[in-house]
């Protein structure tokens, strides 16, 4: 008798595997989730130094008392919205496979 004839382990069965839809539509939560909380984080930025912005997110006018505050408000602020640049387009493109497997199922 050989050693690969001795079934003595039995296999295990995998987890079934999870919906490709439900994978996608957690992941696009989780996304939805960081935005939410990145706008609550920018509107109490906003509120806190009385920030003004144009239709591009520049800074037309904030409270600061000094020069070099304002340095450091404009680079908070620019990195919070780099931070939401980063997740739209994440976002896009979950909610554009949810569309495609959605459209790929009902044909």
């Amino acid at each position: 008798m050989s050693w690969w004839a001795n079934n003595s382990q039995v296999a295990e069965a995998p987890a079934p595997e999870r919906d490709r839809r439900e994978v996608l539509m957690e992941q696009f939560r989780e996304v939805e989730t960081k935005l939410a909380d990145l706008n609550l984080e920018i509107a109490a930025f906003r509120r806190k130094h009385g920030i003004s912005t144009d239709w591009f997110q520049r800074i037309v006018r904030l409270r600061c008392e000094t020069l070099p505050g304002r340095a450091a408000i404009e680079a908070e602020w620019r990195g919070m919205i780099a931070r939401a640049d980063r997740l739209f387009p994440t976002r896009n493109k979950l909610l554009h496979e949810i569309a495609l497997l959605k459209n790929g199922s009902s044909q």
